[in-house]
C-alpha cells in the first residue's frame, strides 16, 4: 500500500509538471499571438492612413485633369479661331499652340499619375482583405488546437 501511495504521488507530481509545462507554453503562445495582433493592428492603421491620403491625392489629381482639359479646350478653340483669321496673328497663334501643347501634355502626366495612384488604392485594399483573411485564419487555428491538444503541432 505504501509502495502503491509513494507511486501515485510520484505520477501526480509528474503530471503537475507536465501541467505546469502545458500552462507555460500556453502563457507563452498567447503572448505571441497577442503580439501578432498588435502588429496587424498597426499596420492596418497605417494601411488605412495610406489609403485615405492616395484617395485624397486621387480627387485632387482628378479636379486637376478636369480643369487642364477645360483650358485644353479653350486654347483650342482659341487656336483654331486665330488660324482661319487674320494671318498678322501668327505670334498669338505660336504662343497658344505651344501653351495647348503644354496643357495637354500636363493632362496625360496627371492622368498617368491618377492611374498609378489607383493602382496603389487597389493594392491597399488587397492588402486591407488579406489582413481580414489572417484573422479568419488564427480563429481556425484556435478552434482547431483547443478541439484537439494531443493532435496540436506544437
Amino acid at each position: 500500500m505504501q509502495r502503491r501511495a509513494r507511486d501515485e504521488v510520484v505520477r501526480v507530481a509528474g503530471l503537475e509538471k507536465e501541467i505546469s509545462r502545458l500552462q507555460k507554453k500556453e502563457a507563452e503562445e498567447t503572448a505571441v499571438m497577442e503580439r501578432a495582433v498588435q502588429q496587424v493592428e498597426e499596420n492596418l492603421v497605417s494601411t488605412t492612413t495610406r489609403a485615405v491620403k492616395a484617395e485624397t491625392m486621387v480627387t485632387k489629381l482628378k479636379q486637376e485633369v478636369k480643369t487642364l482639359q477645360s483650358q485644353v479646350k479653350v486654347l483650342t478653340a482659341e487656336n483654331e479661331a486665330l488660324q482661319s483669321g487674320d494671318k498678322g496673328l501668327s505670334d498669338i497663334r505660336e504662343r497658344t499652340k505651344y501653351a495647348s501643347q503644354q496643357l495637354a501634355a500636363a493632362a496625360v502626366t496627371a492622368e498617368t499619375n491618377l492611374r498609378e495612384l489607383m493602382g496603389g488604392v487597389e493594392k491597399l485594399k488587397l492588402l486591407g482583405q488579406v489582413l481580414g483573411s489572417l484573422e479568419k485564419v488564427t480563429d481556425v487555428d484556435s478552434s482547431t488546437t483547443h478541439e484537439s491538444p494531443r493532435n496540436s503541432p506544437t
